[in-house]
């Protein structure tokens, strides 16, 4: 009797779901349909619903309709369009992890509501920073801060729509902070019951979400597994797949707690695709560590092993993608208050010019008044006249003098605020070299630090036996040279950057110098099964440093091994061009994309790639080669098609 109760409502609930995403794009078409005949403030507030609508199911739709919303709002210099369009497009990049950007488009939104002014564009603004300090850099006084401005905003308006969306958000960060549990139960409730009465299913899910989360916190586990099965009801209803994915993760964590270790497996499992493909990289991460917690539960230690290894990878690079947003928030701000100084610099100038013509008008009017009163006084005596001509010649000489002293002033603050602008982009590039420095120790280094301590611990423990550990030895021996070529590498740079790079070039035969270092990755190509082919002549020689030339090759072998699959091959070749020697490194690995071609050799935008087994590196290697090889007269070019391998061709000079 109660599986047949169960039945009927599951196929209730099917028919529902299904009215309510036919519903949901019908009223989007509908729209679609009506933009052509809709004056331009019409058409803005058509196109800023449409986006909001797409953002649940469709974020690029949404980015491309709020894109024309803003264009549009600008062009009519609407300024209500305009701050709906940011926020659009800030919850866009939220949703993409752009945290720095998305920050940058409240804050726009939030000037821009200011000017009108309207406190609920201003209360929407506040909640989405509130959110991105909350799940994008976890600052949560920072984000409470946030929410509960637009929380005293939506309190006076009394518009329950977003009270209800700003208590799902509120009542997360008191879920995740453990605090005001008591308080943040009756929001979610109220927030639950407005969602009910506006039939808005994303609204309801989202505060049944934190209604889960809350019993969670409080080990409630029955009425949290109730409560988050409800919100995944009412998100399906919506296509909401994130808040069904953030449901899933929390409740096979609950599963692990109550021992039901294949379940939580089972749904750990769909928690990690689902997160893949929605680019949820955090849920992504506790799959990963939940996996690893499971397995380890049913003594599987090397699945255990596996799992936490690819989430402590994941943690790690989320760390350095977090750092990375709050420095670009960071620099962002720092940006805005040298616009707000500039502005106020301009406004000086403005005002300081300003009270010179009016210096100059007084003084103008001052000698004119001087001029008839010596006319005047010239028909009674001519002596006067000569008297008030000196002290007229005497007033001009002094006027003269202020304004030279003024012109002088004024080049001398010229060349000031020249100084000032080179000194600040000397100290920016140094705090760009800095930046990279520690970010490269803090991750690059620590993650597989970080797992061969992981594996010690096992081994240690007795945890892995003496097969297992042979299984795993590639990987340590692996991670250890990891370690080993990026701390090569940073010392290289670092002496680059501090004292510059010594250079002492001679002619130097090409063919011992690649044997020597395609000797170095015997190991590591074999580990992979990937064939080494050196086609270099004996004959052909160059004239370079032969200490850079070994650390450029090294990094270009490297680099053609970790990228390419197991069963791969890579091959050096030379041959002379005209007056010079063109050393080539051709893999058939993964390739690279065309739009990050251009980047590759700038270390400002050089990021960390994995490789093919995991192998990580620091981002620094191919712009330290490229440093080095214009250092020696020569040229890095690459050529590359993804999934067809890659060509890197060192160019240098027969002779000097």
């Amino acid at each position: 009797m109660l599986q047949k109760k169960i039945g009927v409502e599951l196929f209730v609930f099917f028919i529902l779901l299904c009215n309510a995403l036919q519903a949901q794009q019908s009223s989007i078409d509908s729209l679609t349909r009506l933009l052509p005949t809709l004056n331009d403030t019409s058409r803005i507030g058509a196109l800023n619903t449409i986006a909001y609508k797409y953002l649940a199911f469709d974020p690029s739709k949404a980015k491309e309709v709020a894109s024309e919303a803003l264009m549009l709002s600008k062009q009519n210099k609407f300024a209500k369009g305009e701050s709906s369009a940011l926020l659009n497009l800030g919850d866009y990049e939220f949703r993409q992890s752009n945290y720095a950007k998305s920050l940058e488009y409240g804050t726009q939104a939030i000037k821009v509501a200011s000017q009108i002014p309207d406190s609920t564009l201003m209360a929407d603004a506040y909640r989405l920073m509130g959110n991105v300090h909350t799940f994008g850099f976890r600052q949560y006084d920072e984000a409470l801060t946030y929410q509960l401005k637009a929380l005293a905003i939506l309190k006076k308006e009394n518009d329950k729509r977003k009270l209800a969306a700003l208590y799902g958000s509120l009542t997360w960060v008191y879920s995740v902070t453990n605090k005001n549990l008591d308080t943040a139960i009756m929001l979610a409730r109220e927030g639950t019951q407005i969602g009910k009465m506006l039939n808005d299913h994303q609204l309801v899910s989202y505060n049944l979400n934190s209604l889960g989360l809350i019993n969670y916190r409080k080990q409630n586990f029955d009425s949290a597994l109730y409560y988050l099965f409800l919100s995944n009801q009412e998100g399906a209803m919506v296509n909401d797949e994130a808040v069904q994915t953030v449901n899933n993760l929390t409740v096979a964590t609950i599963y692990l707690a109550q021992q039901k270790v294949d379940q939580s497996i089972q749904l750990f499992k769909e928690v990690l695709q689902k997160s893949a493909q929605i680019n949820l990289r955090e849920i992504e991460k506790d799959a990963f560590e939940g996996l690893s917690n499971s397995y380890k539960a049913k003594q599987d230690f090397k699945l255990a092993l596996t799992y936490h290894l690819k989430f402590v990878a994941l943690r790690d690079s989320l760390l350095n993608w977090e750092i990375t947003q709050k420095s670009l928030a960071l620099k962002a701000t720092f940006d805005e208050e040298r616009r707000e100084a500039k502005i106020i610099e301009l406004q000086y100038e403005k005002q300081k010019a300003h009270s010179e013509r009016n210096l100059i008008f007084f003084i103008s009017a001052a000698t004119i008044a001087m001029l008839l009163t010596i006319i005047a006084l010239a028909v009674r005596t001519s002596n006067q006249k000569k008297k008030a001509n000196k002290q007229l010649q005497e007033k001009n000489e002094e006027i003269q003098t202020q304004n030279e002293e003024l012109a002088s002033s004024r080049e001398e603050l010229t060349q000031q605020t020249e100084l000032v602008n080179e000194q600040n982009k000397s100290l920016m590039k140094l705090n760009e070299t800095k930046d990279k420095l520690f970010s490269i120790v803090s991750h690059d280094l620590r993650g597989p630090i970080s797992s061969l301590r992981s594996l010690l611990s096992l081994v240690t423990k007795g945890a892995v036996t003496a097969e297992e550990f042979q299984t795993l030895a590639p990987k340590l021996n692996q991670n250890v040279t990891s370690v080993h070529e990026t701390l090569e590498n940073l010392l290289q740079w670092s002496s680059s950057q501090m004292s510059g790079l010594k250079f002492s070039p001679a002619l130097v035969n090409a063919k011992p110098l690649v044997q020597t270092q395609t000797n170095l990755f015997y190991e590591a190509a074999k580990v992979k099964h990937i064939e080494i082919a050196d086609e270099t002549k004996s004959e052909d020689h160059f004239f370079g440093d032969k200490n850079h030339i070994s650390l450029i090759l090294r990094n270009l072998i490297s680099n053609a091994i970790k990228f390419t699959p197991d069963g791969g091959s890579v091959l050096i070749t030379s041959k002379q061009v005209e007056n010079r020697l063109e050393i080539s490194v051709v893999d058939s690995g993964i390739g690279i994309s065309t739009d990050r071609l251009p980047e590759l050799f700038q270390l400002k935008n050089s990021v960390s790639t994995t490789g093919t087994h995991g192998e990580r590196g620091t981002g620094l290697g191919l712009s330290l080669c490229h440093e080095m090889a214009q250092k020696n007269n020569g040229a890095l070019a690459v050529k590359s098609e993804l999934n067809r391998g890659t060509t890197v061709t060192l160019s240098l000079p027969l002779s000097a």
